[in-house]
């Protein structure tokens, strides 16, 4: 889409089918690193500085449906910028590497920031909230006075350490799953334990994620009941991947035709629509030629030949899944809400004859969903 592609746009909306850009929206004049929705607005968070052809936005703006708009006086410091927002006792967190208007974490009420208490360290990556408090993690060494190693917890009134070891290294992204705590970066350590860029913990003790990653773990998302793990890393558990992996709550699943190319890697996962979607740096998803974004599995439908009307005014349509993925599901919706389930053949192709004077939605089923609209009888 070209609005997407439109360098200053930055931002982009996506319904399902289309990207479309945000009304009048000129956009952000460089990188949005977080998006949340706090009292119906939604807020974005960066490295950029100006909004809408120019308007001073110091890291952080909001959307109130129709236009962007500043935040407050936003954030200052040398190479600052805001990492994460999150929604956590009423108040919208932002953190990551800033100065004022207060040390790499404040809070936004709609009308004014707010204080946090003191957290020094170059940066705060992410944060997530688990079992009624807020953690943070990144690269931190104290908050509120006391050691942390890289990750934090606020009770809302006051910050404490979260185990005495720690973790080694930068934590990244954070994430609940199965009533655990999960944190991926570039550590191998977490509580004094071996943990290979990734681990997990229950409120009390932290716990490996079966052997880990071989590379960094940069994203989080839950499809499924199954936790996606993205990074940049060629083995989970020691099974062959790209980029991408399944953990269970037991045991991982490889995804050896993830998201790949040179210096690939995964850092955005999210389930919308009952479809997943994966985001990053990476040319391919599988032999699909994709800029940055893909749903998941890499696979999509798209039409093999013409929808042909027969003299009843009947139509017979086929479709070819493109990246040769074969015997999955695919749902045919007519536009009643009747549907009919059939299955792609050896080649990834099926054909299903359909009813005149309908509208129909044809879609690969969950985990992927593509859809497709096919009216019948065919436009001339």
């Amino acid at each position: 889409n070209a609005d997407f592609d439109d360098p200053a746009m930055i931002m982009a909306k996506w319904d399902g089918r289309h990207w479309r850009k945000m009304q009048a929206s000129t956009g952000f004049n460089d990188d949005v690193y977080s998006l949340a929705v706090y009292k119906q607005k939604l807020y974005a968070g960066g490295y950029f500085t100006t909004i809408e052809g120019g308007t001073a936005a110091a890291r952080i703006a909001q959307w109130n449906g129709a236009n962007w708009t500043p935040v407050g006086a936003g954030v200052g410091g040398t190479q600052h910028a805001v990492e994460a927002l999150t929604v956590y006792n009423g108040l919208l967190y932002l953190a990551g590497s800033f100065t004022s208007p207060y040390v790499n974490i404040a809070t936004w009420n709609g009308s004014a920031f707010g204080t946090v208490g003191s957290v020094t360290g170059s940066i705060i990556y992410d944060m997530a909230v688990y079992s009624g408090s807020l953690y943070a993690g990144g690269s931190i060494s104290s908050a509120g006075g006391k050691v942390t190693k890289n990750i934090a917890r606020w009770n809302g009134a006051t910050w404490d350490s979260v185990s005495t070891k720690g973790v080694n290294k930068n934590i990244v992204k954070m994430c609940v799953y199965k009533n655990k705590l999960y944190i991926g970066g570039a550590f191998d350590s977490a509580g004094g334990k071996p943990a290979s860029y990734i681990a997990c913990r229950d409120g009390a003790t932290w716990s490996p994620v079966g052997t880990g990653t071989n590379g960094i773990v940069m994203g989080f998302g839950i499809y499924n009941n199954k936790l996606y793990v993205g990074g940049t890393f060629t083995t989970a558990g020691g099974i062959p991947t790209s980029n991408l992996a399944i953990w269970d709550g037991s045991a991982w699943t490889g995804m050896p035709s993830g998201p790949g190319s040179a210096g690939a890697y995964v850092d955005a996962i999210c389930n919308f629509d009952s479809i997943l979607y994966i985001g990053g740096s990476f040319s391919h998803c599988g032999p699909t030629a994709t800029a940055n974004i893909a749903q998941w599995p890499c696979a999509k439908i798209i039409m093999g030949g013409n929808v042909f009307t027969d003299g009843a005014n009947n139509c017979t349509y086929t479709v070819k899944q493109d990246t040769g993925v074969t015997n999955m599901n695919v749902l045919v919706i007519d536009n009643l809400h009747d549907t009919t389930k059939l299955q792609t053949d050896a080649l990834g192709n099926f054909t299903d004859t359909l009813s005149s004077q309908m509208t129909y939605t044809v879609k690969l089923a969950p985990p992927s969903g593509y859809g497709i609209k096919v009216h019948c009888p065919a436009n001339k």
